[in-house]
């Protein structure tokens, strides 16, 4: 009964499994029966084993009994061997006697007593031999219904242990398909983790690109209120806001804050406050001092003094304004206004 309610089990559980395997996993209402099923024939496995260890108990008791029944009879056996040889000395002592008894009336007459005395312990010693016997047979009667016994316990034996073999059988298929199935189970995780992560990651991809579409819509609604950035209206008045900035006040740090990130900084600043100046690259081929002790560079498109101070022969990142018709360029890292050219 149980290796058919087993065998149920393990096709219902073949069944789902086949099922699932269209859809690439197991759900957890399966998963669960394929374990509860499990833990049942785990415990019934258990409850055989109970049994068995029951019926092992009653066979060592048993065999207990034999082997004290055992030594009862071995007991009566010496018992009914020390009274054949006390027989067999009473007959040696009346032999002695009978052939004495022509010597004196006196010794025929304790003759006859040691002889009376003789059978009437022969007659003790064989009614005790008859009981020895008699407990004798009824010890083997109780040896052969213990084989008996043990036979029958051990027939069981043997068949509770065939029954536990193929329960034993049942459960290791059933733990294999549970393991067939946390394998799938697993895999599908994993699937799902990997889905998660991508997906985490397409989000994260989204709010960065979210963020600086809202931030570009700012700017351009910043800008749309606050109009175009404006030209400067005349020099004093690039002055006065080159006064005002605080661009030349940051510290030069070289390769992480230096010409290009000061003309950077000052065009969005001019930005903020609604005007427009240019960042612009110069080369210098070449420099000196003049009469005056003032810093002369050149370019390839005109001549110019100034006091900047920096290392020439390469590039250089500056700001450009144009006020009228008039270029100027602005040392960003100190404010220094120079004339350029007309426009």
């Amino acid at each position: 009964m149980r290796r058919n309610l087993v065998f149920a089990i393990a096709l219902t559980l073949a069944v789902v499994l086949a099922t699932s395997g269209c859809i690439g996993g197991i759900s957890a209402q399966d998963y669960d029966a394929v374990v509860a099923e499990r833990d049942a024939a785990c415990a019934e496995c258990e409850s055989l084993q109970e049994d068995l260890d029951a019926t092992q108990a009653e066979i060592s008791d048993l065999e207990s009994q034999l082997s004290t029944t055992q030594d009862q009879l071995a007991e009566s056996e010496s018992q009914v061997a020390t009274l054949q040889a006390e027989k067999a000395i009473l007959q040696s002592d009346l032999a002695s006697t009978l052939s004495n008894l022509t010597a004196t009336q006196d010794e025929l007459t304790i003759a006859l007593t040691d002889w009376h005395n003789a059978e009437s312990n022969l007659a003790i010693a064989l009614a005790q031999v008859a009981d020895l016997q008699d407990e004798l047979d009824v010890s083997q009667a109780n040896v052969a219904d213990l084989q008996s016994q043990l036979n029958t316990l051990q027939a069981t034996a043997n068949a509770l242990q065939n029954d536990l073999d193929a329960t034993q059988a049942e459960r290791n298929a059933i733990q294999s398909q549970l393991t067939d199935t946390q394998a799938e189970l697993a895999t599908a995780q994993s699937q799902l983790a990997a889905a998660q992560a991508e997906l985490a990651a397409t989000q994260s991809e989204l709010a960065t690109a979210q963020g600086q579409l809202q931030a570009a819509l700012d700017d351009v609604e910043y800008w749309q209120l606050r109009g175009d950035p404006q030209r400067f209206a005349s020099l004093q008045e690039l002055e006065d806001w080159l006064a005002a900035d605080d661009t030349d006040s940051h510290e030069y740090i070289e390769g992480e804050f230096d010409c290009s990130e000061f003309a950077l900084m000052l065009q969005e600043h001019a930005r903020e406050d609604g005007y427009l100046i240019d960042v612009v690259t110069v080369y210098f081929d070449d420099w000196g001092y003049d009469e005056d002790g003032l810093l002369w560079f050149y370019f390839e498109y005109d001549w110019y003094c100034s006091e900047w101070p920096y290392i020439f022969g390469g590039y250089h990142a500056m700001n450009r304004a144009v006020i009228g018709d008039e270029v100027y360029l602005i040392e960003p890292q100190n404010d220094a206004i120079d004339f350029l050219c007309l426009s």
